[in-house]
């Protein structure tokens, strides 16, 4: 025990090593940041140095500390002080950090003294334990010295005083601290524990300890003060000396006192306690005699029990002085024989256990203890169990003798043995388990049946141990191989040959392959074998088997295997309880090795599944209650956008759904929480936003996990592609309606048109001959000249028909759209408004088109009126702009076109744009109908009829409008090949 058990001498101890190591670290302090005060109390007086510093805080935490870290500081004491003295040896101590040579001795016999005290603190036994308090006792008496030192003043000339004091004098105290806390570091042992002790001796000691501490103090203080004052005079100063050992001498006279007064009050309660045992022991021995033969008659009677008395001399000879008759029960020999030949008993013992009990004997004999053994007895019946407990008594003559009882414990050490054995077998079947459910992997199956092996191996004591297959060759047919086997030291494993790994079932005898094809198992001994087992004789003599057990495996039903275990060394029974354990762990294996198979038919369907699930085109997702993803086939990242980590992570949140509307999908209405839900979710058609913002359009099926809560399956199918071919479809089938109505209003308007043109030139012609007819100053001309003019108008209205139709004049020679733009400039200036500004960018170096001139200005005056009728429809002004340029599209942007009849090439287009009212859809869809109109009445040919000369040049035409923001049109002209441009300019 150490300070800890005492909570006061704990407190001191870790009190004086806290303030040694504080004294230490501020005089460190003191001499690194140049404080006077903390290296030297007061002026004059002997300053700390470095080095005793260093000692007090490392002495400090090794008193402090436990273990590896207390010994290792303790010998950095030690070796400290050991350091200084040889410092001082070698001329050093007058270095600025070592003790002056006044103090070096003492500082380096504390460090020692110190380090010893703590290296022998938890030395065992009390011998260490007196060492180190005698080291710190004389620790503390030499700072005790040097504090004498202090308090008696160098004038004063007192033998027996060394008043060269060596240290400093916070120093000398933190030292005298420590040496305190070093005595008060082993309580247990030493004189630390009789001072300790409650006891007279440890209150004596205490009060002797406390005056060999005082009395020096108290002598040097009244020297000191009666040297410095002249108050008192020697007479005085001795007079108080006496009076102070006197109050000393009494308390210790005072102890001795009360420790005699209370040992003569014992010595009396001692005397009367003897003649009560006396009279007790004279009660007893008379019972006592009766009671022996009550025992005597109850031993004779109890069963597989002897009760005895043997008496031994000095010479060590023993003799039975009583047996009971039981002995003849649990040896064979009577009471009388055993009395006369005491080493009938002894010569039944066990050899071993013979040596055993005679040690036993003696050591209880010499402690008189109570002799308790367990021995093995060779009797007629067999070998037998004893338990043998006796008392020893020795007489006053030195004789032993022993009382004791001897019990026949056969039948216990079997029924523990077996209980014993039941439990090897059950830890090994656990063990076996665990090893089985360890070897999941293919890797590991070996491994684990061969950690199953060798359990097996050692709780049977077999001698090998193998694990047999029944294997199909072509050419062998079926034969036995073993894969795995191990053998005891020293047994030869049956795997060196391999005839041995490989058995055919033929060689075996026809009983065996019976028994091996059933659930039973197969227990053969070379001994039971018969003239007809040659092969299996000559089997069991090339590996030296005497007996062996095999244990079927059928993991399936049929016939997988079995394990194997070999007797060698000498012949066995295998007994029931080993039969069952073998068993019980065949039958573990079978479900391992049926498990294994079903894992590996598992594993090999997962596989599949897996592999089907991955190379599926539709997305496969598996979530859980929370719509998180559990797993994902790679078609879902290509259709989220996302890679698999991404989406098995927190990505899946940054995808945004959309009905086919465009309007967001609530959350509870997605198909994976509708399944959660339970609601089985059919080819729901859903817009996904990607986290990059395209949008792809997916039909998703959704159904419920089996296990209600846990999630739902989902298959999406991409069908951005359908969507897109079937708005393409729309658009197609849209433009068809549009060329087939637009066809229908053509054949209409070219019939109309020419029947109403050949009217026309009728009117024409005969208002043409009636004007001839008549004077020029003749009121019906000028009637006629307003015939011709209607006329004339109404045969434009049918040009601008047939142009609508197509199937006007065409007069087609090479046009440069420049050219065309500019003839017309002036002319649209005049016409045009003061407050429409007029702009032309006209593309240089354009290539010609092979067109009819005149319809190429029809369309620009067109849509240059189209564009002036908006800008003055706004009621304001505004600018039209006239742009010409070449450019290449493509099918992709010929879709695109508001109306085409063109095919992807190359093409000069005139595009007219203006800042005027501008047009909702519903007014942009119907601009070519014929007659359409957003002004007065009698208007709407003019766009129908620029629809018509594009249709029949081949053009497209591109028309962008909004409310407020103006209209730019775009009339794209295919280029003719250069062989058609090289025909047109050589036409006469």
């Amino acid at each position: 025990m150490d300070a800890s058990g005492y909570p006061r001498l704990f407190r001191l101890r870790m009190g004086a090593a806290a303030f040694a190591a504080l004294v230490g670290l501020l005089a460190l302090v003191g001499w690194g940041a140049g404080i006077p005060g903390l290296v030297q109390i007061y002026p004059g007086l002997q300053p700390m140095t470095p080095a005793g510093a260093i000692f007090l805080v490392v002495t400090g935490s090794a008193l402090a500390a436990e273990g590896a870290l207390a010994l290792a500081l303790s010998t950095m004491v030690l070796l400290g002080g050991l350091a200084l003295v040889g410092a001082a040896l070698a001329g050093a101590a007058t270095l600025p950090v070592l003790p002056t040579s006044v103090s070096a001795p003492i500082v380096a016999s504390n460090m020692i003294l110190g380090g010893l005290a703590l290296l022998l603190r938890d030395a065992r036994g009390p011998r260490g334990a007196w060492a180190a308090q005698i080291c710190a006792l004389l620790v503390v008496l030499n700072a005790l010295r040097s504090l004498l030192g202090f308090v008696i003043s160098d004038e004063i000339d007192i033998p027996l005083v060394i008043t060269s004091v060596g240290l400093s004098p916070q120093g000398a105290f933190s030292i005298m601290i420590l040496g305190l806390g070093l005595l008060a570091a082993r309580p247990d042992d030493g004189f630390m524990a009789l001072i300790v002790s409650e006891r007279a001796g440890g209150q004596l000691m205490r009060w002797l300890v406390l005056a060999g501490v005082a009395f020096p103090i108290i002598a040097a203080l009244i020297f000191e003060v009666a040297w410095q004052t002249r108050l008192f005079g020697i007479g005085t100063t001795i007079s108080l000396f006496l009076l102070a050992n006197l109050v000393i001498f009494y308390r210790t006279a005072a102890a001795f006192d009360r420790v005699d007064h209370e040992r003569t009050a014992a010595e009396e309660r001692l005397a009367l306690a003897n003649a009560d045992l006396e009279r007790r022991v004279a009660e007893r021995t008379a019972a006592l005699r009766d009671r022996e033969a009550q025992i005597g008659a109850i031993g004779d009677n109890l069963p597989s029990t002897m009760i005895y008395q043997t008496i031994a001399d000095d010479s060590g000879q023993v003799q039975f002085s009583y047996v009971s008759a039981g002995v003849e029960r649990i040896s064979g020999y009577r009471a009388d024989e055993i009395i006369a030949d005491s080493g009938l008993l002894y010569n039944q013992l066990a050899p071993e256990d013979r040596v055993r009990l005679a040690t036993a004997e003696y050591e209880a004999g010499q402690s008189l203890t109570v002799l308790d053994i367990e021995v093995r007895k060779h009797t007629p019946w067999g070998l037998r169990w004893s338990h043998i407990r006796s008392r020893p008594r020795q007489f006053a003559d030195g004789r032993i003798a022993w009382d004791g009882i001897e019990v026949d414990i056969t039948a216990q050490k079997e029924v523990e043995a077996a209980l014993e054995r039941d439990r090897r077998y059950q830890a090994a079947l656990f063990a076996c388990s665990q090893a089985l459910l360890r070897g999941a992997e293919a890797a590991d199956r070996d491994a684990a049946l061969l950690d199953v092996l060798s359990r097996l191996l050692a709780s049977t004591s077999a001698d090998r141990a193998f694990l047999m297959r029944t294997v199909e060759d072509s050419l062998l047919g079926l034969y036995i191989e073993i894969p795995i086997a191990i053998s005891a030291p020293g047994i030869p494993s049956v795997l060196t040959s391999v005839s041995s790994a490989r058995l055919p079932l033929d060689q075996l005898p026809p009983w065996v392959k019976r028994r091996l094809g059933t659930d039973e198992p197969t227990v053969v001994s070379r001994e039971g074998l018969g003239p007809s087992d040659k092969s299996l004789a000559a089997l069991f003599d090339s590996f030296g088997i005497q007996s062996f057990v095999v244990l079927p495996l059928r993991p399936d039903g049929q016939q997988w295997g079995g394990i194997g275990f070999h007797a060698c060394t000498a012949p066995r029974e295998w007994d029931d309880q080993e039969i069952l354990l073998l068993r019980t762990a065949a039958e573990l294996v079978s479900s391992a090795i049926r498990r294994w198979q079903g894992e590996d038919e598992l594993r090999r369907r997962e596989g599949l599944l897996s592999t089907l699930f991955d190379i599926l085109p539709v997305g496969v997702s598996i979530v859980d209650a929370e719509r998180r993803p559990l797993r994902l086939n790679s078609a879902v990242s290509q259709i989220i956008g996302l890679d698999l980590p991404a989406l098995m992570g927190e990505a899946y949140l940054q995808i945004r759904y959309t009905h086919p509307d465009g309007s967001p999908i609530a959350h509870e209405e997605l198909p994976a929480s509708q399944a959660i839900g339970g609601t089985l979710v059919r080819d729901m058609e859903v817009g996904i936003i990607r986290p990059d913002g395209q949008l792809r359009w997916a039909s998703i099926s959704a159904a419920p996990l089996p296990i209600p809560g846990h999630g739902a399956a989902l298959v999406t199918v991409d069908i951005t592609e359908r969507k897109r071919i079937e708005e393409e479809r729309l658009i197609f089938e849209r433009k068809l309606l549009e060329t087939q109505h637009l066809e229908s209003l053509g054949v209409l308007a070219g019939g109309v048109a020419h029947d109403f043109n050949n009217i026309l030139a009728a009117i024409l012609g005969h208002a043409e001959l009636a004007r001839l007819e008549i004077a020029a100053d003749s009121d019906v001309g000028a009637n006629l000249n307003a015939i011709i003019l209607g006329a004339r108008r109404a045969a434009d209205l049918t040009a601008q028909m047939l142009a609508y139709a197509g199937r006007g004049r065409f007069f087609t020679q090479a046009v440069d759209l420049n050219t065309a733009v500019l003839e017309l400039r002036d002319l649209l200036r005049s016409t045009l408004p003061g407050n429409i500004g007029l702009w032309h960018f006209l593309a240089p170096d354009l290539p010609p088109v092979i067109a009819d001139g005149t319809q190429i200005r029809q369309v620009l005056l067109n849509l240059l009126t189209n564009a002036s009728e908006a800008i003055v429809a706004t009621g304001g002004g505004g600018t039209l702009s006239v742009v010409t340029g070449h450019d290449e599209l493509t099918q992709a942007a010929l879709a695109e076109a508001t109306f085409s009849a063109a095919n992807p090439g190359s093409f000069v287009y005139l595009e007219v744009r203006d800042t005027g009212c501008g047009m909702d859809p519903a007014t942009l869809a119907r601009i070519f109908d014929p007659f359409f109109s957003t002004k007065f009445t009698g208007r709407g040919l003019g766009l129908p009829a620029v629809q018509g000369i594009v249709r029949a040049h081949r053009g497209a035409l591109f028309v962008r409008s909004a409310p407020g923001q103006g209209s730019t049109f775009r009339v794209c002209f295919p280029l003719a090949p250069a062989a058609a441009l090289d025909s047109v300019a050589g036409a006469p």
